[in-house]
């Protein structure tokens, strides 16, 4: 099981540093236009293409760190549900960070279920876990800031529960 949780840090990782690229873009939009005509073209083409690609990583980096979630607490929950496997663990984490984790996992299955879309089903999900700021029709958009929210709070999850599991194991022997 501990093999699963460093299998969980590795990949969190990686997705920060897929986050961490998108933050060197933004730094480079913030410079002045010093390349005029032809070079300033190809400078806005490829920050316009960019763009692009950070627009279809917010979701799949958010769909990523779920799954990578989902296959941690798999390793240490007899339950197959992953809202029931986030619940087991809410009277340790907490019941922000649960609810977060929760957040994380519908709008996970907004993105693969409903291709972003919000239909009446996912809104009364939603407004189940008090979760505000999302109609039915509309489009899920994702924040950088909002997807390195959920991959910092992925883990604090799971440092919490490793840290129960640590404590249990002591007091057991």
């Amino acid at each position: 099981m501990r093999k699963v949780y460093e299998i969980f840090k590795k990949n969190l990782e990686l997705a920060e540093r897929i986050l961490f690229i998108t933050e060197i873009k933004g730094r480079l939009d913030e410079f002045p236009r010093v390349f005029l005509g032809p070079l300033g073209q190809i400078r806005d083409f490829l920050s316009e293409r960019a763009d692009e690609v950070f627009d279809v990583a917010k979701p799949l980096l958010l769909v990523f760190t779920t799954s990578c979630l989902e296959h941690y607490l798999k390793s240490v929950s007899a339950k197959k549900n992953l809202a029931e496997m986030i619940d087991d663990w809410k009277d340790v984490a907490g019941d922000r960070l649960a609810r977060d984790m929760h957040e994380m996992r519908i709008k996970r299955n907004i993105i693969i279920h409903n291709a972003q879309l919000i239909d009446e089903k996912k809104e009364r999900v939603l407004k189940k876990y008090g979760i505000k700021g999302h109609s039915r029709g509309e489009r899920l958009v994702l924040s950088i800031g909002e997807v390195r929210e959920f991959l910092s709070e992925a883990k604090k999850f799971v440092e919490i529960i490793e840290k129960a599991r640590g404590r249990s194991l002591i007091k057991e022997l």
